[in-house]
């Protein structure tokens, strides 16, 4: 098995990504990322903050509502 040149928060936040979108069998997509169900628990609040933060900008950005079509620009 090759050695994986990123982190486990990152390959635990891909993993939990492909649990969730069901592509294929819990224990192929764990081997597959290199991470154990012990990885999954260590960074799961990472990956629920991450989708707060996604359905959060869905919300804001999503269209017919009366939000900006553009983000907001930050004067220098």
């Amino acid at each position: 098995m090759s050695t994986s040149l990123l982190s486990t928060l990152h390959r635990a936040l891909i993993t939990l990504s492909a649990l969730q979108l069901g592509q294929g069998p819990r224990a192929v997509v764990l081997k597959s990322n290199q991470v154990t169900e012990a990885d999954l628990r260590e960074h799961y609040a990472h990956w629920q903050r991450l989708q707060v933060v996604n359905q959060a900008q869905q919300a804001r950005y999503e269209p017919g509502t009366n939000a900006t079509t553009d983000p907001p620009v930050r004067a220098a």
